[in-house]
């Protein structure tokens, strides 16, 4: 479903998922609220930055890995957008915070997000550089065995 709208929007959505089984313990409609916040946060930013480069010379990209490092399941987001300024990378998890007009963002999601991961007993971490990405970095304990 994201895959075909991102697509409609001219993004190159790109996978590169790990061939390993990643059980988390936690609720995964949780887990897919806070993917989809990142993707739609990635969304914002290539378009952005599209807005400021030539439209044949800039390519959207978004791209999602996932897999296992020393028992933790890892899933990051990255885009190559607009990024975000270094002010601004130790409030982006606070409630009402946000670097987008009104009519774009509440300031909520990735204080949402940081809470669901918190709740599960994970973390998120962010990378950014300025006009060329963002990479949205969550971490959750693997957990052996699991069930769907």
């Amino acid at each position: 479903m994201v895959n075909n709208q991102y697509a409609n929007h001219g993004i190159d959505l790109q996978l590169g998922l790990g061939e390993e089984d990643m059980w988390v313990k936690g609720n995964k409609y949780k887990v897919e609220q806070v993917l989809l916040n990142l993707l739609s946060n990635a969304k914002f930013a290539v378009e952005e930055k599209q807005k400021l480069k030539s439209a044949r010379s800039f390519k959207k990209r978004i791209r999602i890995n996932t897999f296992i490092s020393d028992s933790i399941v890892v899933f990051e987001v990255e885009d190559n957008g607009s990024g975000i300024y270094k002010k601004d990378l130790d409030n982006i998890f606070d409630p009402f915070f946000t670097t987008k007009d009104v009519e774009n963002g509440t300031g909520l999601g990735l204080s949402i997000s940081y809470g669901i991961i918190k709740e599960m007993k994970g973390h998120i971490d962010v990378e950014s550089e300025i006009n060329k990405f963002t990479k949205m970095k969550v971490s959750l304990p693997f957990e052996k065995g699991g069930t769907d």
